[in-house]
């Protein structure tokens, strides 16, 4: 890569913002994701997203509790969905914004406006070719 003038990279996290799809291919055999999620929306929208993408194409993933939406304003510092069958990754899953690293729920809304996810930027590298 250093040889080229210019690279293109692709996000992983395009297709559900998290970077899933390329990790639950069967063939990566993967054991364990570490899922960190650091979006100013609700904290669980990828692993449900992922959650979905792998039923649909018939992909092993753990069961994920519908009730943990529940604490999307006022989430835990660490959710571990543990796979049930060896062929199943156990995720343990991380919002940045949580009642550890905030202290409450009116905090973790204020960090939430004040990083946002939403705005976009476009990023050229170029290797140092001198």
């Amino acid at each position: 890569m250093a040889s080229k003038e210019k690279i293109h990279l692709v996000d992983a996290g395009l297709k559900i913002n998290s970077p899933y799809p390329p990790v639950l291919r069967t063939s990566r055999e993967v054991d364990l994701i570490i899922s960190l999620d650091f979006s100013e929306g609700d904290p669980f929208e990828t692993v449900f997203s992922a959650k979905q993408y792998a039923d649909e194409l018939k992909l092993p993933f753990p069961p994920v509790k519908e009730s943990v939406r529940k604490e999307k304003e006022h989430p835990q510092d660490c959710y571990v969905f543990e796979g049930r069958r060896p062929e199943e990754p156990t995720i343990m899953h991380s919002p940045l914004f949580n009642l550890r690293n905030c202290q409450g729920e009116e905090e973790i809304k204020k960090e939430r406006e004040k990083y946002t996810t939403s705005s976009s930027t476009t990023m050229c590298l170029r290797s140092n070719t001198s």
